[in-house]
């Protein structure tokens, strides 16, 4: 309910002094932390105060939210930028420049926003390509998703499968294309 009602004035006003994308961050953080937590460890990397408090988004050359554990990475970017132009310079290219250099026998990526423009969609799809083309097919997966989506996906505890899936399929149509 809280991530439903980021931007409406008068809501979720016990956090009315920290702004939009950063409640967003925060609150997913706490999804996953409510989902994910026992398994893995949940890295918000957003700046708190003393009482633990969001002050400030996370910086310029890390993804907002890291999940680690178990030989598995998974770097997550939040955004409320609907603006296909914004959504594609801001989100998406950085997200490949933080995971590639990290090793670790499963990498997934996810890309969460409100509303995920079309262009995105295959941006992040290229992107994939590039990837697996660059340092090989391993065990990477990736998908964008809405914040309907992901929530649905964090609490079925399906995601991991999810981006596998998707992966795996965009790689089939892919090759299927580059055969005929």
């Amino acid at each position: 309910e809280h991530i439903s009602n980021i931007g409406i004035r008068g809501k979720n006003i016990e956090f009315k002094y920290i702004d939009y994308p950063l409640q967003f961050e925060f609150y997913l953080s706490i999804l996953l932390y409510l989902f994910y937590g026992n398994d893995y460890s949940i890295k918000p990397n957003y700046k708190i105060d003393a009482y633990g408090m969001p002050i400030s988004h996370a910086p310029g050359n890390c993804g907002d939210i890291e999940v680690i554990g178990k030989g598995l990475y998974w770097l997550i970017e939040v955004t409320l930028i609907r603006n296909k132009a914004q959504q594609l310079n801001n989100e998406t290219a950085n997200l490949f420049r933080h995971i590639s250099d990290k090793d670790w026998d499963e990498k997934y990526m996810s890309l969460v926003a409100p509303v995920v423009h079309e262009d995105t969609y295959k941006f992040f799809n290229a992107l994939i390509v590039d990837y697996i083309r660059e340092k090989g097919n391993g065990n990477f997966n990736a998908k964008c998703y809405t914040t309907k989506e992901f929530i649905s996906m964090c609490i079925s505890k399906n995601i991991f499968n999810d981006m596998k899936t998707y992966t795996e399929e965009y790689k089939k149509k892919l090759l299927s294309a580059l055969n005929n």
